[in-house]
Formats: C-alpha cells, sequence, structure tokens
C-alpha cells in the first residue's frame, strides 16, 4: 500500500492525536505570549504599580504630614480600648459564658427535657381549652424532638466544653467552618451545675410556649448566642451573612445584621484588634457608593429613593467588612466554604422542587415552549433571580473542586457542582445559561495557557451537542434573540423607551429606587408595555439612576477589579509559589468568574433588582479581593495545606499534586 502511495506521488499522512496536541498547545502559548505583550496584557497585569503610584499621589503625602493617625485617632482608640477593658458588661457577660460551658452534659440533658415535657402540656392545654386552631401541631413535633434530645445529653459526663471539643461534627462546625475560639473551650473546668435549677429554666421556657413557638424561643437563644460571638469574632458574622442570605425572606434583617457587624468591627478596630487596609479598588467602591447615596437625595421623588438608596449603600459595606476582616487564608476559606454550603443547600432545593414540588410557570412563554413544565425557584421566588445567584456561587465550588486533594474531596466537590448545574438548568434562565458558558471560558482561558486546548475542542463538539442534549434545552437556548418569544420582544421595548429615558437624563440620572423609576418611565413608554419594574440591563439601570458618572465609576470598579485580579493570578514573585498561593489564585479565579457571569446576565435583565442578589454580589467581590490580600500577606509563611481545614472528608495523607494557575 505504501509503494503504491509512493508511485501515484501522493502521500497521506496518518492523523497524529501528539501531533494534533503539540500544534494546538504551540498555538496556545503564541496566542498567550503575544497577548500578556500586547498593550491590552500589560493594562489587566499593571494594578499593583496603579497602586503604588496612587500611594505616592500628593493626597497621600498631605495626608501622612498632617499626621492625622498619630494626633486625632490613636489617643481615642487608647480611651475607648481603656474604657471597654474596665466594663463591667463585657466581664459579666465572658463569666456567664465560662458558666454555661462548665455546666454538666447531664444538667444541660435535664434543662432540655423539662423544655420538652412543658411545651408539650402547654400544647395539650390549648388543645382542650381552645379552638382546634389554636394548638399548632408543629408546636407538639417540635417537643418531641427536644425531649428526644435530651435522653443522650441525660446519659452523658463531663462539662459542655469538653463535650463540644470531643465531638468531631461539632468542632468541624464550631471550630473550622465557623471560626470559634478553641481556646475558651479547652480550658480546665471543675464540672458545675445543679439540676433543679436546670429543671426550672427549662419548665419557664416551656410555658413561654403559651405565647411564642418553640422554634422561635430556640431561634432567640441561638440569636444571643451569635451576636455574643459577632461581638466577640466579627468574622463570624461575615461568615454567617455569607450563609443566611440565600434563605433569608427579607432584606431589612439582614441590613441590620451588617450594621451590627460594622459596629462590632469599628469596636474592635478602636481597640486595635483590627486593621484598616484601602486601596485604589476600594476607592472606586467607596465612589459608587457616594453617588448610590446622592442618587437617593437628589431623586425625582426623594421620599421614595431615600430607603432603597441607604438599603443599597449598608449592603455595599458589605464588601469593606469582607475585605477588611477574612485578613487569613483560613477565615477566607471559611467564607468560600459558607458560599459553597448555601448554594448546594439552595440549589438541592431547587432540584427537589423540579422533580417533586410545584413549578412555576409565570415567567416562560408557555405557547412557544410548551414542553417546558415550569421552572424552579427555591429560595428566591424567581427562577432568573436563582440563576443569578447560582451563577456567582457554582465557581467556587469548581475551585473547591480544583484544590481538593484526594478522591474523596474531589467526589463531594464534584457532587455539589453538578447539584448547582442541575439547577441551573432547572431554571431555564437563558441570560444565566450564556454568562456561566462566558465564565466558564473566562476561567479557562486564565486558568492556564493550556486550557485554551479545551476551547478549541469544545468548539469542535458543538455540532454533536443536538444528538446529546434534550430538544428542551436545545429550542430554549436558539430561541436567544428570538423576537418570536415574548419575553425577548418585551425586553426590546423596554430597552428602546429606557435608552430615551437614559439620553434625557443623563447628567444626574433620576434617582434610585423603583418609586423614581416608575414615575418618569410611563413618559417615554412604548405602546403595550405601560409599565415596567426596571431597564432589565444593568448598565442602563445604573444611567437611568445615577447618570452618565455613576456608569462611568462603575465600569472604573470593574476594571480595576478584574485588573487587580489578573494582575495577581499572573504575577511571579521572588516567594515560592506555596500551595496556599496557588489555592488563593484559583479561588480569586473563580471569584472573578462568578462577577463576569453576572455582568453578562446583566446585559439581558437587571440583576441587582433582588436586595440579596445585590448583597451578594459585593460578598463575593470581598471574597474575591480577600483570597489576593491574605495569599500576598501570608507569602512568607511556612508552606501548608490550608483547604485541609475546610475538607473533612480528606482522610489520605500522601502528598498530592497541585495544579495551580500557570503564570505564563
Amino acid at each position: 500500500m505504501d509503494d503504491r502511495r509512493e508511485a501515484s506521488g501522493k502521500r497521506t499522512l496518518p492523523a497524529n492525536p501528539g501531533v494534533i496536541l503539540s500544534t494546538l498547545d504551540r498555538a496556545a502559548c503564541a496566542v498567550y505570549k503575544k497577548t500578556d505583550e500586547s498593550m491590552i496584557g500589560h493594562a489587566l497585569t499593571s494594578y499593583d504599580a496603579v497602586c503604588e503610584q496612587a500611594e505616592g499621589s500628593l493626597s497621600s503625602r498631605i495626608a501622612g504630614k498632617l499626621g492625622i493617625s498619630a494626633r486625632i485617632i490613636k489617643p481615642i482608640k487608647r480611651s475607648i480600648a481603656s474604657a471597654v477593658e474596665h466594663s463591667a458588661i463585657f466581664n459579666y457577660i465572658g463569666e456567664i459564658l465560662d458558666s454555661l460551658l462548665s455546666c454538666s452534659v447531664r444538667v444541660w440533658g435535664i434543662f432540655t427535657m423539662s423544655f420538652g415535657l412543658y411545651t408539650a402540656l402547654v400544647f395539650l392545654i390549648r388543645s382542650l381549652a381552645f379552638t382546634k386552631g389554636e394548638a399548632n401541631i408543629m408546636t407538639l413535633y417540635t417537643a418531641a424532638v427536644i425531649v428526644l434530645l435530651s435522653i443522650p445529653l441525660m446519659m452523658a459526663g463531663g462539662t459542655l466544653a469538653s463535650a463540644v471539643t470531643g465531638s468531631r461534627i461539632a468542632s468541624f462546625v464550631l471550630f473550622r467552618m465557623i471560626g470559634v475560639s478553641r481556646e475558651r473551650f479547652e480550658r480546665e473546668r471543675e464540672v458545675i451545675g445543679r439540676s433543679n435549677i436546670a429543671f426550672v429554666c427549662g419548665m419557664i421556657l416551656g410555658l413561654l410556649t403559651f405565647f411564642l413557638s418553640p422554634v422561635l424561643i430556640l431561634i432567640g437563644l441561638v440569636g444571643l448566642t451569635t451576636v455574643y460571638l459577632v461581638l466577640q469574632t466579627p468574622e463570624i458574622g461575615v461568615i454567617a451573612a455569607i450563609f443566611i442570605t440565600p434563605f433569608s425572606p427579607h432584606s431589612m434583617p439582614l441590613a441590620l445584621l451588617v450594621v451590627f457587624i460594622t459596629l462590632c468591627y469599628i469596636i474592635k478596630l478602636m481597640l486595635g484588634k483590627r486593621t484598616v487596609r484601602f486601596e485604589l479598588f476600594d476607592a472606586t467602591v467607596l465612589a459608587f457608593m457616594a453617588v448610590t447615596f446622592f442618587g437617593g437625595i437628589f431623586s425625582v421623588s426623594p421620599e421614595t429613593s431615600l430607603k432603597p438608596a441607604m438599603l443599597l449603600c449598608v449592603f455595599m459595606c458589605g464588601y469593606f467588612l469582607t475585605v477588611n476582616l477574612l485578613r487569613t487564608t483560613e477565615w477566607m476559606l471559611r467564607a468560600v466554604g459558607a458560599f459553597v454550603i448555601s448554594s448546594f443547600l439552595v440549589a438541592a432545593l431547587g432540584v427537589y422542587e423540579n422533580f417533586f414540588g410545584t413549578l412555576s410557570t409565570t415567567w416562560q412563554d408557555a405557547e412557544m415552549f410548551s414542553d417546558i413544565e415550569g421552572r424552579v425557584i427555591s429560595t428566591f421566588g424567581n427562577p432568573n433571580v436563582l440563576a443569578e445567584f447560582i451563577i456567582m456561587t457554582l465557581p467556587l465550588t469548581a475551585a473547591i473542586f480544583l484544590c481538593s486533594k484526594g478522591a474523596s474531596g474531589k467526589l463531594a466537590s464534584f457532587a455539589l457542582f453538578a447539584c448547582g448545574g442541575g439547577c441551573l438548568i432547572y431554571t431555564w434562565s437563558r441570560g444565566a445559561w450564556l454568562g456561566f458558558m462566558f465564565a466558564v471560558m473566562f476561567f479557562i482561558l486564565l486558568y492556564s495557557y493550556r486550557s485554551m486546548i479545551l476551547i478549541f475542542f469544545g468548539i469542535g463538539l458543538l455540532p454533536f451537542l443536538p444528538f446529546v442534549l434534550p430538544e428542551s434545552i436545545i429550542s430554549r437556548f436558539t430561541s436567544i434573540g428570538s423576537v418570536a418569544d415574548s419575553s425577548t420582544s418585551y425586553r426590546i421595548h423596554i430597552w428602546e423607551a429606557c435608552l430615551k429615558l437614559a439620553r434625557d437624563n443623563l447628567a444626574g440620572g433620576i434617582g434610585v429606587g423603583e418609586g423614581a423609576f416608575a414615575l418618569v418611565y410611563p413618559r417615554y413608554t412604548l405602546a403595550g408595555i405601560e409599565s415596567a419594574p426596571h431597564s432589565h440591563n444593568l448598565y442602563l439601570q445604573i444611567t437611568i439612576e445615577c447618570g452618565i458618572f455613576g456608569l462611568l465609576i462603575f465600569l472604573a470598579l470593574l476594571f480595576l477589579f478584574f485588573q487587580s485580579g489578573i494582575s495577581f493570578i499572573k504575577h511571579k514573585s521572588d516567594y515560592p509559589e506555596t500551595v496556599k498561593m496557588k489555592h488563593a489564585k484559583v479561588i480569586c479565579l473563580a471569584g472573578m468568574s462568578g462577577i463576569f457571569a453576572i455582568l453578562v446576565q446583566g446585559m439581558t435583565d437587571y440583576v441587582w433588582y433582588n436586595y440579596r442578589v445585590f448583597f451578594i454580589f459585593w460578598l463575593c467581590l470581598g471574597v474575591t479581593m480577600a483570597a489576593r490580600r491574605s495569599a500576598i500577606s501570608e507569602r512568607v509563611q511556612p508552606e501548608e495545606d490550608p483547604l485541609s481545614l475546610e475538607l473533612p472528608l480528606d482522610t489520605e495523607t500522601k502528598p498530592a499534586k497541585h495544579k495551580g494557575v500557570n503564570a505564563k
């Protein structure tokens, strides 16, 4: 056969996969090299140089010469520290906590048993003395659970502190995930506690269920404990805020939590136990916060704009709390863990809802997509809002998968990612799908230049997707941009009206909030779209509310955010590339990918319409920047694997090879 080929003058080279891969590898390397050497590449990796120039500016030198910190701030801090250290309230609270930890577990069991029995007794009294509707059966169920939990407690010995430190689950939740100090629990204690006092206290709480739900009483006890922990360690408040935000039905409790964490942080700051780190990017966040606040004052409807503007500013404080309190890799990883776990719980509820629950058909064109039974909403009440939360947090789950070592950690994180991906599909949010696809490409391109080969193969596999994916997904995705879809045509008409609205109010905007928008939009509305809650475009909405200056500040904020992250990922320092640094780079890249995903979706929807999504957006910014800053501040510390704190499923002790972000 070879002789015939040579005789005919035609020679066919066999397809060699090694040749193809090496060719693609060289092509990807060449593209990356050209990009690094280009003006764009230099601009995206020069954040540190820009910050150095900003620190050496005239305003910084003037502030240093005035000596405001030494003359004013430090004396105030010393006086506050002295007052707090001699405060009887703080000392009394600490003594109470130590006493509770020193109580026998058996005494706690008697307290719990008494609480459960009297709760059941109150339920029976209400059932017999009042109408049937007065007694809630959930009260009886709660009482039964409390009684059952009290049995193993009454059979145990030792103090509550020793029981907590001896429990693997309690130790992991309190010490590793939440970040409670272990030192307070490991002190040598004398067992105290009186059974009669514990029984009476449980009885009092049980009788209170006549007026309050036992669930509310338990939540109140947990809340008081959390308040004390946050007062002692404000970082715990940030972790709690990240975790509970997707499950909070109202935004006002979240705002109060942020205010409380801020006050706790300020107290620690005045005591000299915390620091403030302020960079150029932080200045743009502060500027955008100021623009938002003034958008509530100088509004066409100040009475309706001031409250939402103040609420937005409070939630933006979440960024400063996150980036200043998560000052170590361990705290940063706890925040990432809170994001991952809360995202999984929300996604799991959405997947359950798709197969066993009631699906929502409010946000879909039933005629065009008759093959879709409905869309999941989970804890957010809207499938698009749920998708926005998923695409912001799902890349962090992917980062945990890449950073974890051992089969158990990989398998667990992959299961979490698969659950989130399934929930994202069942939201049927095309804008979120598109944003997540761009985020995946963004992550792959920056993770390593060899990752570009995956994109080449992915493009080659696109023609085969119709044979793999269900028809419902294909038809839903290919309908993007189709004016036949009522959702698309609805948005196009709103954009036409909002472009005119923005053009006429380009200088200062109309003000923040639904009230101002509802007041002005009807003047520009087209026939058939007389009312709309917003412009269905993030950038257009910012321009409408805050004017062109608000949009420019936001774009500058985004540029510095991505510039700082890319500079960190691509930077090669004189220090060794430790495992901790590699993990921080992967998490930083994942955070940027999540933000990039929602910014892409923001082109087709106003993703900040939901306050919880708005808050999570700034928390994600904070965690991403905290990954960079904590790694830089700890780069001279000894090598260790920080993920061992966060992935208890890993039981392997053999050193694993970690694939970090390739700097070149």
